[in-house]
């Protein structure tokens, strides 16, 4: 093996030290690569106590084949939960069974098999995370099963949830071309219309040891876990991968309308799409929105009655800003769109004061340092502090981004994103015996 650092880590590396906060940074990190492409992270972290593995597979959501959104989640979720490898258990059942819990999720541009286990279990783990690359094995009847659970998965966390119902509808209508506009979990009918031979196709194509990544954290010996990781991938063949073709992403401006009976009050999402690999862009979004809050808080005659940042998408291309506007009774969301629109125009105006930008920093910092202290658990029978968990990607280099962070940039960045050309609108009232299904656009 040869040590290795790989473009594509720049994000996920951020990511996955975003779980473990500012212990893992101090410690060994170590960069590899097998022969057959797989690509390896070994932190090195004696302050931890269990044994933190994730798989990345570098194919996600936004590969999904037209007409078969969801296929990147639907294959990970039945590698997750059924038998699909030869002589081996489901990867969730394997992992409970030597006393661990995993943590898998899909996303756009990749799909993470997580686990987190006793240090002992090393091999056993290797083991189970190298299997889902093998050759699998899809029985109909598991395939029927996952499909009827992601679709009461679907119909229950966004068909019957109004925050992701409305920004599910807006990201569609957001993007007038290219993948990002499809949910993750998938349409409803696409789900529907999944084949074994989808997910057989779609595993054979991605699953090989060229197109993943192997991030280790604990507190084992760094030689022993890269000689243990040889051993379970190193003969494992690479392949041929398709190319990724160029896509073109536009954002729409146009208002789309979702009417909804279980909506309790008026809301607007506005959405403005600024590249999310920009970490000044993604600090100004913060800072703005804060102000905006600040702002409409103080004014007798707003028509907003809370406004709330939606995270931004991880995503390698491209991102979405998106403010959640609650209304007054009665209020004309229009109006709302207008009056979020005079902020910004109206901290340009003043130039930003020197005690409004240094407020919005202060508080970004103080939320940063009281998620550094939110701890989680070790497991279900212990609650010392193991790690820290953030919800930005950029955890270590925060801090200082924030507070280099100064007037000139957030105009000119709030110039160049914040505004009505760039922003795609969604509006959810109540309906009382009515409900409008949002359907698919084809784009």
């Amino acid at each position: 093996m040869t040590p290795y650092k790989h473009r594509y880590l720049v994000y996920v590396c951020l990511s996955f030290f975003s779980l473990f906060g500012n212990h893992a940074m101090g410690n060994r990190i170590e960069y590899h690569q097998l022969d057959n492409g797989l690509t390896i992270v070994v932190i090195q972290n004696k302050q931890l106590t269990q044994l933190y593995l994730h798989t990345i597979i570098q194919t996600g959501a936004s590969q999904d084949p037209r007409y078969k959104t969801g296929l990147a989640n639907f294959t990970q979720q039945l590698l997750v939960s059924s038998n699909s490898a030869s002589e081996a258990q489901p990867f969730k059942k394997a992992i409970e069974m030597l006393g661990g819990s995993e943590d898998c999720h899909a996303f756009y541009d990749y799909v993470d098999f997580g686990s987190i286990s006793d240090t002992t279990t090393l091999n056993q783990v290797l083991k189970i995370h190298a299997q889902l690359l093998q050759p699998i094995q899809i029985d109909q009847t598991d395939l029927s099963k996952q499909k009827k659970q992601l679709l009461m998965q679907r119909s229950q966390h966004i068909e019957h949830d109004m925050i992701a119902k409305i920004t599910e509808a807006n990201r569609a209508s957001a993007y007038l071309t290219g993948p990002y506009r499809e949910p993750i979990i998938g349409w409803r009918e696409d789900i529907e219309s999944i084949t074994q031979q989808d997910i057989s196709t779609w595993h054979s194509t991605w699953y090989h040891p060229n197109n993943s990544t192997i991030f280790l954290s604990g507190p084992m010996d760094v030689e022993t876990t890269l000689e243990a990781i040889e051993a379970h991938y190193g003969h494992l063949n690479q392949t041929t991968l398709p190319q990724y073709q160029p896509t073109d992403i536009r954002m729409t401006g146009n208002v789309s309308t979702l009417t909804s009976h279980w909506a309790d009050a008026p809301y607007v999402l506005i959405s403005y799409h600024i590249p999310s690999t920009d970490y000044q862009s993604l600090i100004m979004s913060q800072i703005a929105s804060y102000l905006t809050q600040q702002y409409t808080d103080n004014q007798d005659q707003s028509n907003i009655v809370s406004i709330a940042k939606l995270p931004m998408m991880p995503q390698q291309y491209n991102g979405l800003f998106q403010l959640l506007v609650q209304l007054k009774p009665h209020a004309s969301p229009i109006s709302a769109i207008d009056e979020i629109q005079s902020v910004f125009d109206t901290l340009h105006s003043q130039s930003v004061k020197t005690h409004w930008l240094q407020s919005a920093k202060a508080y970004l910092l103080s939320h940063w340092l009281y998620t550094q202290s939110s701890p989680i658990s070790q497991n279900k029978q212990q609650s010392h502090t193991i790690a820290t968990r953030v919800d930005d990607p950029i955890n270590h280099m925060y801090p200082s981004l924030v507070e280099q962070f100064d007037i000139d940039q957030l105009l000119a960045l709030m110039s160049q994103y914040l505004t009505p050309n760039n922003r795609t609108i969604t509006i959810m009232t109540p309906a009382l015996k009515s409900h409008q299904r949002l359907e698919r656009v084809d784009g």
